[in-house]
C-alpha cells in the first residue's frame, strides 16, 4: 500500500482506500463472530454483494453505510481510513449503548428483531423508557420529600 503523508495528513489512492476499508470491514465482522451471510442478511443485501465489499471489489453503497457502521460498532472515519480508532465513542455514548442493550435483553428483543424494528422505533422505545423512569423517579422523590416535611 503506497501512502503519502504530508504534514500529518494521510493521502491514499482510491484502490488503497478500498483495500483498507475491505480489510477493516472483514476484521470487525470477524471479531463479532458473524458470518458474511449473517451480516449480509442484517444489512438486507446479498452475500455476493457483501462479499464484494470485504474482498475490495467495490465500496459499499452510501445508503448502506449508516447500517454497516452501526452493525460493526465503528465510525465512518475508521472505515474511510480517516481514523485508526475503530470505536471512538464518548463515555456517554457507551453508557447509552449499554443501557439500550440491557433494555433489549429485559424486553426479550433479539438482535434480529431489533433490526426489524429499526433505529427510529428503537429510539422511540428507549425514549419512552427514559421518560417513564424519570416520571417514576420524580414521583418517588416528591413522596420522600413530603415524608421528610411531616
Amino acid at each position: 500500500m503506497m501512502e503519502t503523508i504530508v504534514k500529518g495528513v494521510q493521502f491514499m489512492t482510491e484502490e488503497e482506500r478500498l483495500a483498507k476499508m475491505a480489510s477493516r470491514i472483514r476484521e470487525l465482522r470477524s471479531k463479532k463472530g458473524i458470518t458474511q451471510l449473517e451480516m449480509a442478511k442484517r444489512l438486507g443485501r446479498s452475500q455476493s454483494a457483501y462479499g464484494a465489499w470485504e474482498s475490495g471489489e467495490r465500496f459499499p453503497p452510501a445508503d448502506v453505510m449508516p447500517d454497516l457502521v452501526e452493525k460493526l460498532d465503528t465510525s465512518f472515519d475508521y472505515l474511510y481510513s480517516r481514523s485508526n480508532d475503530p470505536h471512538p465513542k464518548s463515555e456517554q455514548e457507551l453508557i447509552l449503548k449499554a443501557e439500550e442493550k440491557t433494555l433489549l435483553k429485559l424486553l426479550n428483543i433479539t438482535e434480529s428483531e431489533a433490526d426489524i424494528l429499526g433505529r427510529e422505533r428503537l429510539n422511540t422505545l428507549f425514549n419512552f423508557y427514559r421518560f417513564q423512569l424519570n416520571e417514576a423517579l420524580n414521583e418517588f422523590n416528591n413522596s420522600e420529600k413530603k415524608k421528610d416535611e411531616q
